[in-house]
């Protein structure tokens, strides 16, 4: 939790640091927990392809907004998180996108924190490109702006280092074919 301790005397923004605990009947749980793993979002891998639909109950409008692109994003929105395996270029695409019908965004967001929390890395209307880096977490987002909320279907590419130095998809050392 950040505070601002000095709000009322100083217009500079000075912040502490507390740490917390919760107190349950079984034990003591320390706050911030140590894990910088994501929270709960399913895992995607290289050449995945996922879908869903954020008009149903299965999501929950989580994020509001995003501080790589203005704008509202009071829909529900879909996350996955994926640990690169490899250093180089990737994109987190829509596929079949149909914005006149609804209008839903892909970010990339810095998963070593809570996803409420995690910072906008790069976001695109129907696609976004981005360099990975081996061993970073990810999490990647569909987001219907303002209150856009529909079934979509996004992929996620991965460039030709994540595949042994081809990019046909055969040296892929996950398994998963390149789209």
């Amino acid at each position: 939790m950040r505070v601002n301790i000095l709000h009322k005397w100083t217009s500079s923004k000075t912040f502490a640091r507390f740490d917390f605990t919760a107190d349950l009947a079984e034990g003591t749980i320390p706050w911030p927990l140590d894990w910088d793993g994501p929270c709960g979002q399913p895992e995607i891998q290289c050449g995945a392809l996922v879908s869903g639909d954020t008009s149903t109950a299965d999501y929950a409008p989580a994020l509001d907004g995003y501080a790589c692109n203005v704008g509202s994003y009071a829909a529900p929105e879909a996350a996955f998180a994926w640990t690169a395996p490899a250093d180089g270029p990737v994109t987190w695409q829509l596929v079949d996108a149909a914005p006149t019908e609804v209008n839903h965004d892909v970010m990339v967001l810095d998963a070593s924190g809570a996803l409420v929390d995690a910072d906008c890395l790069a976001w695109g209307s129907n696609a976004v490109e981005f360099q990975a880096e081996a061993g970073a977490v990810y999490y990647l987002v569909v987001d219907g702006y303002d209150t856009d909320a529909s079934p979509f279907a996004a992929a996620l590419e991965c460039g030709a280092d994540f595949y042994g130095g081809d990019d046909d998809g055969t040296d892929d050392p996950f398994g998963a074919p390149e789209l």
